[in-house]
């Protein structure tokens, strides 16, 4: 099946988060007209002043080289970090991997002038795309679809705060704290996010956040002044299609982020690339997007299931083997998202439990809404 726009003079996107100026900024440097529906009044309304980490192992190549191919400059902060400290259950193990090559980029989400938003929108702009703030359209008027998520999966708790602390990141794995993904702390140029999640909604994220940041601070020594809470909410998902009715759909909209550690801004650029190629070269996006992304996909949802069964036991065993790759991060976390022979083999199980799990969690937020709708 080939991919077919809906209108030949100009593509219409819905959305202007990383992955639809990423589409946008494409279409048009190959000469298209782009216009760019955001219903928010500016770019990075959702992760003002937040740090993220974009990972730079799922490829070989470097993040940034891969950007600069598709013609996306760095015209935003994006710091490299070449070190990662990962603690097991209570903090009480390190394992410590660094790399001669950036393990992460560290961006900064929001509309100020050196965020990831704020940059892609400049290039975007400059490349002629019209972006339309306050504005929406019908679905059936667009061609892209980039408006995030359509249901929540998982959920994060955190502070971004004000620090001395130098560069750095750390991850705690503990499943008696967080017993469906981890915690994590990231410092970077006088900023810093420290935060945790869960696949769920969960009534004590709060205290569970009090627990993490104490947990932290026993082992790291960092300040943390002014600090502000965030809630966010994001999703990810093993979807069989991701164009309907001639839409493409592309980031969250599509459900497409990493299943295993979390990461979504990369993935999310990458399915805007594709879709905007798809367009372009009138090729099937499906077809891109699946030869691109699944085998990865399928690699982390099959360390996922793994990682869930061996619990903290398992982690404390981790933390050794971990230790074996002290100074080649980059391949240790590169190797969870390629397809081994166990990974395929385990694959078809580890399809089914998430299947299973993203059930269970449709039930609990369909039961959370009707208590909430009957205590209203």
């Amino acid at each position: 099946m080939t991919c077919h726009v809906r209108s030949t003079d100009m593509t219409r996107i819905l959305g202007a988060g990383p992955a639809g100026l990423t589409a946008a900024i494409t279409l048009a440097r190959a000469g298209r007209a782009v216009v760019v529906y955001e219903r928010a009044p500016d770019v990075g309304t959702r992760h003002e002043g937040d740090y993220e980490a974009m990972e730079n192992w799922t490829t070989r190549e470097d993040m940034c080289a891969e950007f600069a191919a598709w013609g996306v400059q760095a015209n935003f902060r994006c710091v490299p970090i070449h070190a990662l400290t990962c603690f097991g259950p209570g903090f009480r193990t390190t394992a410590h991997v660094e790399d001669a090559h950036p393990l992460f980029y560290v961006v900064l989400r929001g509309s100020q002038d050196d965020t990831l938003d704020r940059g892609l929108l400049a290039q975007a702009r400059a490349a002629g795309v019209q972006v339309e703030f306050r504005r929406t359209a019908p679905l059936d008027q667009v061609d892209i679809v980039a408006t995030g998520f359509p249901r929540a999966r998982s959920f994060v708790a955190g502070y971004t705060f004000t620090t001395y602390a130098p560069n750095a990141c750390y991850m705690c794995l503990d499943t008696a704290l967080t017993p469906t993904l981890y915690s994590y702390l990231i410092t970077c140029e006088g900023r810093g996010t420290i935060g945790c999640g869960a696949t769920g909604p969960q009534s004590d994220m709060k205290q569970i956040l009090d627990r993490v940041v104490a947990g932290f601070r026993s082992r790291v020594s960092f300040d943390l002044e002014s600090p502000r809470y965030f809630a966010a909410a994001g999703t990810f998902g093993l979807p069989q299609t991701a164009q309907r009715d001639g839409r493409l759909y592309i980031g969250e909209a599509a459900e497409l982020q990493d299943p295993l550690f979390g990461f979504g801004v990369r993935m999310s650029m990458t399915t805007g690339y594709l879709a905007a190629r798809s367009i372009l070269n009138g090729h099937d996006y499906d077809r891109i997007w699946q030869d691109r992304l699944m085998p990865q996909l399928q690699a982390a949802t099959v360390h996922r299931m793994l990682f869930q069964m061996i619990g903290n036991s398992g982690y404390r065993l981790l933390m050794p083997y971990v230790r074996l790759f002290a100074h080649a991060g980059r391949e240790l976390c590169h190797r969870y998202y390629q397809p081994m022979w166990y990974a395929r083999l385990l694959w078809p199980l580890a399809k089914r439990r998430l299947l299973a799990e993203r059930r269970t969690q449709d039930a609990r937020i369909s039961q959370a809404r009707a208590l909430r709708r009957k205590t209203d």
